[in-house]
């Protein structure tokens, strides 16, 4: 992504704590968590972001 994008964005589940500490050792940082409603679930989301 280097050379073409400033910032890249990902959601990861909440729960998934495994996957948060992975992105957090990439350089990703939370930027926000919220619960949209997809399908008729409710979901437990993070907004995550790492700016090169």
């Amino acid at each position: 992504f280097k050379g073409k994008y400033d910032t890249v964005y990902l959601e990861v589940d909440n729960q998934n704590n495994e996957g948060i500490h992975f992105y957090n050792e990439q350089g990703f940082e939370t930027v926000r968590s919220y619960q949209p409603e997809m399908y008729g679930e409710v979901m437990n989301l993070a907004l995550m972001k790492k700016t090169f």
